[in-house]
């Protein structure tokens, strides 16, 4: 290792440690300085010890300040940040994200909020389709406006000492008449942001929708272009990178620069005789490199792939050798000196560690194939077909992607199970398909299309058309793809240990050089078996009796979601989550539901369409066999979110009978479990229309053997008045709090009708509604009920056997 990469990785190491470790600064140097003072003989380890104290420093610097968010005071705030994405206008709303620098106390009437810096970024809403003043900022823009926000991250616990630029507060402005420019970028800047907005709006009105939003994505890495399914197709098909403009992207633009330079300028005879043109090509081609970081948005993998791309290109110039594993060390300790918090960031994790796989991998031959890759065909045969050349070539090229995209899998395979809890299986074999495709076609089509935005905006017009066939063709291979392509969820820590000891196992195999076939291929049934037996653990979290009745009150934030287990195999799910996270049943409800094994839920009770138990259905009906569905139908006559229509149409589509009113109410036996249907039950109606949604909450009373459990959806005092009236027994030995633990539920007269021993509240972490109130915590207290609260103890599971009953916490 050189000189440079060895203080780049100290460099690199001593900010990480500085940022991750909650050590106060001065001890964390003082440690570093004593730890390396013990071995620091020579000159190259004083440096060692530079590096360290200054990239401990510079982590100081970037500490994110104390969080002004308290949650006993979620109040009215004023905010004031900087636009970070181009402000993207649907369904009468504009959304934007925004980087905060300052987020105010609460804001009293009789005097100014205080504000307090703040980096954080927050998901910013704006109602604009009635609004007599449209949104009229621009990224980079510095902007105010008071607001209320919302935590997004409800169930997420994090406890982190570095707060990701990856997590979001939520913020919701009525008017874009409340929001204030303060402040502009320079010229520089906002010339940049025209040129943005103008490859935006063009790709907007000549191509259709459906291909508008991934030509943006591709161009100028913008994906809030992106309608939330296409985004869920190619992340399920594993070529969501794809869609991120990283270093494949600015590879291309960077080879195509250069290769037009050239062509021209050999033409150049004077030129070409006197000097090399290739030194004119590499300075010519730096300022497009540059210019193409600042149009794509400059985000952590384009930074990391110009820093390498810039230092081959000088490297070039000067006539010096620079090896890639230097410059991808020294794009990550600039990057990091930034911004240290990004040691934690997703995107840049991902995208240093699989181009360093990439460069020590693909460096070693694999010498079990009987003829080498690297050697042309004609040496190692002698035939000079030129037929069997260009076949030859063409098998080297595919094995090249083929075996660059396994690699990508294995390498990012523990990152992904970490981050966002999937594996896709599949990817290498669709990557080997689809990176060639947008490589070879709709890249160079799309950066034609662009220049001629930029320099001559009517030739643009004539390569529209072709840009848009090629994506469309594109799209058609990838919904072709998309229902064969399977992704491994890895809810659990025991499973992700098992994904990374079998990527680490099957990385090894690849690197070291093992002759004897029948070692290699033992070693690579012994990862499978591995893996297959870590998936098998993990989808047993924990042992239950066969006779056993199971509740799973998962953790869904300040929403609702059940999961019954009868005795007799049956699943359940009553409710489906809420508004903690955009996409809650695809990346948190249906992953919970895989992780208990679940591939068939043989109902789906929604108890009344509000968005905090509705949300997460729509996506479990689409990725998960469901035999019947359950609701009070009150969504059909009375406004409600738009993801009841969409739960609907998928039970349609999949013709899943939907049941409501008089074909539910009552009992039912599932094996020995006796489940009551209790309300609303009405002689000609399914629900009441004189009750709010709350109230006519479908309420289900479970009995087996002497065991009792009562869950009243989100019932009011009003509802419990109406069901205590109808129903003379409700007694339940575990109550599921009503309305996540509103004070206006669960009223001193349910108690005792009720007689709870033990008392379930779904509530989100820090939620903004202050549930379970005090009141109810009192009335609780008052009678000697157990409380148990997914805010505090995470997924929570009930227990039922004929013999006895236990609560356990399926993972905190």
């Amino acid at each position: 290792m050189s000189k440079l990469s060895f203080i780049c990785v100290v460099y690199v190491a001593a900010i990480s440690f500085g940022a991750l470790t909650p050590i106060p600064i001065a001890v964390t140097t003082a440690l570093c300085a004593l730890t390396c003072s013990l071995f620091v003989h020579r000159p190259a380890l004083k440096i060692s010890l530079l590096s360290i104290v200054a990239g401990v420093g510079v982590s100081a610097c970037h500490k994110p300040p104390p969080s002004p968010w308290r949650p006993e005071t979620d109040c009215l705030r004023q905010f004031t940040g900087v636009v970070a994405t181009i402000p993207s206008a649907r369904d009468g709303h504009t959304r934007f994200t925004l980087k905060l620098t300052h987020l105010s106390s609460c804001a009293v009437s009789s005097q100014k909020p205080h504000p307090i810096p703040f980096r954080e970024n927050a998901y910013i809403t704006v109602k604009t389709a009635k609004s007599s003043k449209p949104v009229s900022f621009s990224p980079g823009d510095t902007i105010s406006f008071a607001a209320f926000a919302q935590l997004n991250r409800s169930y997420a616990k994090s406890r982190e000492s570095v707060r990701s630029p990856n997590t979001f507060l939520k913020g919701f402005v009525p008017d874009a008449c409340q929001i204030a420019v303060i402040d502009t970028p320079n010229a520089f800047h906002r010339w940049i942001q025209r040129e943005r907005q103008k490859i935006a709006s063009f790709f907007s009105h000549h191509l259709s929708p459906q291909t508008a939003g991934i030509a943006i994505a591709l161009t100028i890495g913008e994906r809030t272009h992106l309608k939330t399914d296409r985004k869920n197709q190619f992340q399920r098909t594993g070529i969501a990178h794809l869609l991120a403009v990283s270093g494949l992207h600015l590879g291309i633009w960077a080879l195509f620069s250069y290769g037009v330079l050239r062509f021209f300028l050999v033409r150049i005879y004077p030129l070409a005789a006197a000097t090399d043109p290739s030194r004119y090509c590499a300075a010519l081609t730096i300022p497009i490199i540059v210019l193409y970081v600042f149009l794509s948005g400059a985000h952590p993998p384009v930074i990391r792939a110009a820093v390498m791309y810039l230092a081959i290109l000088v490297a070039g110039i000067v006539r010096m050798q620079s090896t890639p594993f230097q410059t991808l060390l020294l794009a990550a300790a600039l990057i990091l000196s930034t911004d240290p918090t990004l040691i934690a960031n997703a995107g840049f994790q991902l995208s240093f560690i699989s181009v360093a796989g990439f460069l020590y991998f693909l460096k070693r031959r694999d010498e079990s194939l009987p003829i080498s890759v690297a050697t042309p065909y004609v040496e190692q045969t002698g035939v000079a077909s030129p037929l069997m050349r260009i076949l030859h070539r063409l098998r080297d090229s595919l094995f090249a992607v083929t075996r660059v995209s396994f690699l990508a899998t294995l390498i990012t395979s523990p990152f992904l199970a970490v981050h966002f809890q999937r594996v896709p299986l599949l990817a290498p074999a669709i990557n080997v398909i689809c990176v060639p495709l947008v490589t070879i076609v709709l890249m160079p089509l799309l950066m034609l299309t662009t220049a001629a935005i930029l320099i001559f905006p009517p030739a643009a017009a004539l390569t529209a058309p072709l840009c848009d066939t090629a994506i469309r063709w594109f799209i058609c291979l990838i919904s072709t793809i998309d229902p064969m392509a399977f992704v491994f969820f890895t809810p659990t820590t025991l499973l992700q240990a098992g994904v990374t000891l079998t990527s680490t196992a099957l990385l090894c195999i690849i690197g070291k050089k093992i002759s004897s076939k029948k070692i290699r291929w033992a070693l690579f049934i012994a990862t499978g078996a591995g893996g297959v037996l870590c998936y098998y653990q993990s989808v047993n979290i924990t042992t239950v009796p066969d006779d056993a009745l199971i509740f799973d009150f998962l953790d869904m934030g300040q929403g609702d979601a059940t999961v019954v287990t009868f005795p007799n195999g049956e699943h359940w799910l009553i409710d489906g989550g809420g508004t903690a996270q955009r996409d809650i049943g695809r990346d948190h409800l249906v992953p919970s539901l895989q992780s208990l094994g679940i591939s068939t839920l043989d109902k789906v009770i929604l108890t009344h369409p509000d968005p905090d138990h509705l949300m997460g259905i729509p996506a479990v009906l689409q990725q998960i066999s469901v035999r019947e569905l359950w609701d009070n139908g009150q969504g059909l006559d009375e406004p409600t979110h738009p993801a009841y229509s969409e739960m609907r149409k998928i039970a349609h589509r999949k013709k899943i009978p939907i049941k409501r009113g008089g074909s539910i109410c009552g009992p039912h036996q599932v094996g020995r479990v006796l489940v009551t249907v209790l309300h609303p039950c009405f002689s000609h109606r399914t629900y009441a229309p004189e009750l709010s949604f709350n109230d006519n909450s479908i309420v289900l009373h479970f009995q087996y053997h002497r065991h009792t459990v009562l869950l009243p959806g989100d019932l009011s005092f009003e509802g419990e008045q109406h069901l205590l009236k109808s129903t003379s027994n409700l007694s339940a030995a575990v109550l599921k709090l009503g309305h996540h633990g509103s004070g206006g539920a669960t009223s001193i007269a349910f108690l005792q009708a009720v007689q709870p021993k033990h008392a379930v509240a779904s509530c989100g972490f820090h939620n903004r509604f202050h549930f379970p109130s005090t009141s109810l915590r009192n009335r609780l207290k008052s009678r000697r009920i157990s409380l148990h609260r997914t805010d505090m103890e995470g997924w929570i599971r009930y227990i039922l056997t004929p013999f006895n009953a236990r609560f356990e916490n399926q993972k905190n």
